[in-house]
């Protein structure tokens, strides 16, 4: 928290990209694939790791309690959402071209974590995504978490025109301010819409101004449904404003990592 925008975005990562051909492969209507550890050495990948390999299952942290990812249990888990922006350069994107696509809400309880591509997301050949998550205050002080990929979305279809991404709404149920849900209240009211990340507590480039205790989520209190959101389409093919930029072709395959800094 209280970082400037140039060290949160993107984890500060913007000038060190991945290798050269390495992407984050999206399949419509399919799942890929990430992996939640606190060591390189927890994953699949620990033997580029320098302590070699210490899985625990399906457990992120190895020796260690569930705290090291802040949070109690699996029900204090507040879910992590991905994003995309039909951009190739990582420097012309910014929070408004982010549109979240996909959302699990046990993340990052598990080490292998899945994510569901929605059906109609239009294909891309270099584009850019990111991983959000924030956690419940209950355990450790806030914090929020952003990486960036390359991503290829592989669709033989031409897909459906994104909406531009809104702010997300606090609309559903929200008990810890004994406040019921208000659908009325959601970014697109009943009918949902397409929505940016939640940037929220740092210094500058905020879009979430919600108090210390009382974080934004990749969850139904901000009307993130539980996997592919498939809400962020223009609905019926008919332009409801301005869509994001135009997309290219993919056809390749990949499994990809991410770990909690």
């Amino acid at each position: 928290m209280g970082r400037t925008y140039s060290e949160w975005w993107m984890h500060g990562h913007q000038d060190l990209p991945p290798n050269f051909g390495d992407y984050l492969e999206l399949h419509v209507g399919n799942k890929f694939m990430v992996q939640m550890a606190c060591d390189k050495g927890a994953t699949d990948y620990y033997a580029s790791s320098d302590g070699g390999d210490i899985r625990d299952g399906n457990w992120p942290c190895p020796n260690a309690s569930s705290d090291e990812w802040h949070t109690r249990d699996i029900n204090d888990t507040k879910g992590c959402g991905f994003g995309i922006a039909y951009k190739s350069d990582v420097s012309t994107v910014g929070p408004e071209d982010i549109t979240i696509f996909s959302v699990n809400y046990t993340c990052p309880w598990y080490r292998y974590q899945w994510f569901d591509v929605p059906a109609d997301l239009p294909p891309c050949d270099d584009c850019i995504c990111t991983f959000n998550w924030i956690h419940s205050p209950d355990d450790g002080s806030m914090q929020m978490y952003q990486n960036g990929y390359k991503c290829k979305v592989i669709n033989s279809m031409p897909g459906k025109q994104l909406q531009i991404p809104q702010l997300a709404r606090r609309c559903g149920d929200d008990p810890d301010f004994n406040k019921p849900p208000d659908p009325t209240n959601c970014t697109g009211g009943l009918k949902g819409g397409a929505k940016q990340g939640l940037y929220w507590l740092q210094q500058d480039g905020n879009n979430m101004f919600e108090g210390y205790y009382a974080p934004p989520y990749y969850n139904a209190l901000y009307d993130f449904s539980n996997g592919a959101q498939t809400d962020i389409f223009i609905s019926n093919g008919v332009p409801t404003g301005n869509s994001v930029s135009s997309t290219l072709s993919a056809d390749s395959s990949v499994t990809t990592s991410t770990s909690t800094p």
